[in-house]
């Protein structure tokens, strides 16, 4: 039986992960993703991977990314996380910049540590930013 390796399909060696703010998005088609990329949305992304009650659909979409790198040759994954983001209920929620930056890196990690554990995605390279929204800067790690 035919697999998706079989067949020729465009390379696309770069995925992101982001939160579905529109603030976001503007940013990623406004030149933060300077190159081909399969974009993959969630509320908060990181929060959305490293929340308990999202077990369940974190292995759904783990699965739904593997499949996508996989089919694209992908070799690089970028999470990123924004200020002010809603999922974590606003920069009010915070009680300065400084706890928000550590609670959305802390979110990050976590992130990248269960995806480093999947087996169809622990081989991709992947890197960490924080979008300060209401500005075109990105803090790259």
């Amino acid at each position: 039986m035919p697999t998706i390796h079989d067949r020729a399909v465009a390379a696309c060696r770069r995925a992101v992960i982001a939160c579905a703010d529109f603030r976001v998005h503007n940013l990623l088609r406004s030149g933060i993703v300077l190159e081909p990329a399969d974009i993959f949305t969630l509320p908060g992304a990181a929060l959305s991977i490293v929340h308990p009650e999202t077990i369940r659909a974190r292995a759904s979409f783990f699965r739904k990314v593997a499949f996508v790198v996989a089919a694209h040759h992908g070799e690089r994954l970028h999470i990123y996380a924004h200020t002010d983001c809603a999922a974590y209920g606003g920069r009010e929620a915070f009680e300065n910049a400084d706890v928000e930056g550590k609670a959305l890196w802390g979110d990050l990690v976590k992130a990248r540590e269960l995806i480093m554990a999947h087996p169809a995605l622990r081989n991709l390279d992947v890197k960490l930013g924080i979008i300060l929204t209401g500005t075109t800067e990105v803090l790259h790690f």
